[in-house]
């Protein structure tokens, strides 16, 4: 089974990171094939502009450019 651990918080050292890397050693122990995103090493910003949101409510079916990258790695997990 494919599956795939987001990941978001600034502070490698931190809890969250902690928790990421428990839910991955689980997942690989029991046979998974584990993919981990980052989105904060990615640069992704979560804020939403207006012209985004404009863009997304004219164009609901269409997936940004910005985002198709995880859209593939989610429709693959």
């Amino acid at each position: 089974m494919q599956a795939l651990v987001v990941y978001c918080h600034p502070v490698e050292a931190s809890y969250c990171a902690s928790l990421r890397d428990a839910a991955v050693r689980g997942l690989e122990r029991a046979g998974h094939d584990v993919s981990v995103v980052d989105l904060t090493k990615d640069g992704f910003n979560p804020v939403m502009s207006r012209n985004e949101w404009e863009q997304y409510i004219a164009t609901e079916d269409v997936i940004p450019q910005s985002l198709e990258p995880y859209v593939v790695q989610l429709q693959g997990a």
